[in-house]
Parts: C-alpha cells; structure tokens; sequence
C-alpha cells in the first residue's frame, strides 16, 4: 500500500492543492539544483502541512527551502549524518521531522530517491530501501516496526500544521 489513494485511508483527504505548487517546486528545485521525484511531490503537495498524532511532521512545499535554512548548519555539522544536504552533489532533502527532533531525508541512492533519519535521541542514521510514499504507508500502519517510532492509535490523529 504506497499511493496517495491508499494513504487516503490512513491519513484521511489529501488538504487542498495549493494553487501556487507547481511554482513553489520550481523554486525548490531550482535552489536546491535537484529534481524532486513525482511521488515524494505528489505526496508532500498532498499531505505536506499535517502533524501526525502530535509526533511526526510532514513539511508543507513551500517550506522546505526555509527548514533547510534553518537546520541546514546543524546538519552539516553534526558528522554522524553521511551524506550533504542539497544542492550539494548527492544531497538529501529533508522533508519532516518528529517532536524527538529527528530529522527525516530524502536520499539519493543508485536505486532512487529513499527515506532515511538522524534519530537524535537514539543518536544513529536510519536509512530504508523505501520511497517516501511507502515509508509512510509503512510507517503508519500497525505492523510498523521503526523502532523510534510510537505504537500508534488508531484511527490516528491528523492536524493541519
């Protein structure tokens, strides 16, 4: 279980498409020198702005250029973390984080573009095979076993950022 239909399920209606997006992605990927894949855009223009039971983040479009900003320096310093954040050849895309303060990627990999973490509290990288879709859909689903993750309630609680 993978696309937006299916994630519909758990994270009920897609919030309304930002009338602005495909100019918002432009911005983005002309700053960060990068192409964003169709279903990590799909899914953040769709569900971008949620917080999740009060724990997971989902960054809405047109804010990523300022969480790279804003973290940006905290991630470069911090040497545990493997790869650069874009527009640095190979860099990653952050695209949520949790109230832990983990911070959660896209990376570029010979495979794809797949989600992996900086799990501040557990102080270790977390990388998956998984594309941003279907991280959530497995993420999010009670046989989930991220162990940084909570043992959700279901149905879960989702709230506009």
């Amino acid at each position: 279980m993978s696309s937006l239909d299916d994630l519909r399920s758990i994270l009920g209606d897609p919030l309304a498409l930002d009338p602005d997006s495909d100019s918002i992605w432009s911005e983005i990927e002309a700053d960060l020198s990068a192409t964003v894949p169709d279903d990590a855009r799909d899914f953040l223009n769709a569900y971008g702005g949620l917080m999740i039971e009060g724990f997971l983040a989902i960054h809405h479009p047109g804010a990523l250029l300022d969480v790279h900003q804003d973290f940006g320096p905290q991630i470069i310093r911090n040497r545990r973390i493997p790869d650069p954040l874009l527009p640095s050849p190979g860099g990653m895309l952050i695209w949520g984080n949790t109230v832990d303060a983990d911070q959660l990627f896209l990376v570029q990999r010979s495979g794809g573009w797949r989600v992996a973490a900086w799990c501040r509290q557990w102080v270790e990288w977390y990388e998956t095979e998984l594309s941003l879709p279907a991280w959530i859909s497995h993420a999010l689903s009670p046989e989930q076993n991220v162990q940084w993750l909570p043992e959700w309630e279901f149905p879960l609680s989702v709230e506009e950022l």
